[in-house]
């Protein structure tokens, strides 16, 4: 197959690579469109970005991640900012550490609303997707799907019909059934314990599970094991985050040229 594109959030694009990288080695080329913290509104405008700048042919192929409703996002051109997207993440995160987002929680984030904007901007997605001869498939991150049996959501049940999108989401799935997430120390930068943290994100090997499972039989491809295991351990040799792009880039790795923490 000719190009790769993913977007999403950091379980798309995080500090160490993820499904998209992995899935990356199986494509001439591979960008990530991926952000740390990213909400749906911004999924969908980066899909639409990418979009509009590329022309697409039928040997491409587009995976848009959605994540959960708990999100804020807020665009501004300012190079400081990762992507010129504030990189909120879940809203509340931290929120007594940050008046920034203790005013979003309290006047601007309400969460029957923001299932809303996920669903109509999903919605919109798949008009996106009918654009362009690249195949696309939808992904969830979390499972969204539950709250459309509320029935002030059920509507949007028939979006799923779509064959764009792929069955269950990727972290439950993965905690599920082969989770071996990982303690760093330093992995909590608000906190001086000299203890080790734990980090939510899958590692790369349960990312290929998911991928061996759900997008090697959709797009009838194999999915580089050796890959994932190199990176895997890699990831395993150090037990300081900050060392963790170093031990990445050592194994001849670096798209993710920002090897950053995620939300």
């Amino acid at each position: 197959m000719q190009r790769l594109f993913t977007v999403g959030c950091s379980l798309t694009r995080y500090h160490w690579p993820t499904w998209a990288d992995i899935l990356g080695q199986s494509f001439d080329n591979f960008e990530n469109w991926g952000n740390r913290g990213a909400g749906n509104r911004q999924i969908l405008e980066r899909f639409s970005e990418l979009v509009v700048k590329n022309d697409f042919t039928e040997d491409d192929v587009v995976v848009v991640q959605w994540t959960n409703y708990h999100r804020f996002d807020q665009h501004q051109w300012d190079n400081t900012i990762t992507e010129s997207w504030y990189p909120a993440g879940n809203v509340f995160q931290e929120a007594n550490r940050s008046d920034i987002r203790s005013v979003i929680i309290r006047k601007m984030w309400y969460e029957e609303t923001y299932i809303m904007h996920t669903w109509n901007s999903i919605h919109a997605a798949l008009g996106i997707a009918n654009t362009i001869p690249a195949k696309v498939l939808f992904v969830f991150g979390q499972d969204l799907r539950l709250d459309l049996n509320n029935t002030t959501f059920s509507p949007y049940k028939k979006l799923l019909s779509n064959d764009s999108f792929v069955d269950g989401d990727i972290f439950g799935w993965v905690c599920n059934n082969n989770d071996n997430r990982m303690s760093f120390y330093n992995a909590d930068p608000n906190t001086h314990s000299r203890d080790k943290q734990f980090d939510h994100h899958p590692t790369p090997i349960m990312y290929y599970e998911w991928l061996n499972n759900f997008i090697a039989p959709r797009l009838g491809i194999e999915i580089d094991k050796e890959f994932a295991v190199k990176i895997q351990s890699a990831l395993e040799s150090v037990t300081d985050y900050n060392k963790i792009g170093d031990a990445i880039e050592n194994v001849d790795y670096s798209t993710n040229t920002n090897w950053q923490r995620g939300y």
